[in-house]
């Protein structure tokens, strides 16, 4: 499975960013039983591009409603939630956001790769030992 960053969905929809072309070529290359993006990482999205243009969102919402590959939407579990909380202490003066700790977990957890532009994400996943895509 390929966890699908923010920072990657968002270049994938909006075509003035600059990694818009890499997004798009990489996220199209992942067979859609591989894509797995968890559902904080949507809200994280939609917040983003609500904030930056709502021209965006219409076109966001097209794209998720018309991929014909229809990404998983993933939500933590009980039982992972808890394990994530406990995850989650290891990283208390972290910059990274509750999303982007998710990825990591779940991408250590089940030994998932990561598709992400996040720098400071790239360098975490790496510390952990976590494949990039």
């Amino acid at each position: 499975m390929i966890l699908i960053d923010t920072s990657v969905l968002y270049a994938f929809v909006e075509k003035q960013d600059s990694c818009h072309l890499v997004a798009r070529q990489k996220y199209l290359t992942i067979p859609s039983d591989q894509i797995l993006i968890p559902s904080d990482i949507i809200k994280e999205f939609l917040t983003l591009i609500i904030r930056r243009n709502e021209k965006v969102v219409k076109a966001v919402y097209r794209e998720l409603e018309n991929d014909p590959r229809k990404p998983f939407i993933y939500n933590l579990e009980t039982v992972e939630f808890f394990e994530f909380m406990d995850f989650f202490q290891k990283f208390a003066s972290t910059k990274l956001s509750i999303p982007d700790l998710q990825l990591l977990f779940l991408a250590q957890k089940y030994k998932f790769s990561i598709l992400t532009f996040d720098k400071v994400l790239k360098t975490q996943a790496k510390i952990l030992g976590i494949n990039l895509y």
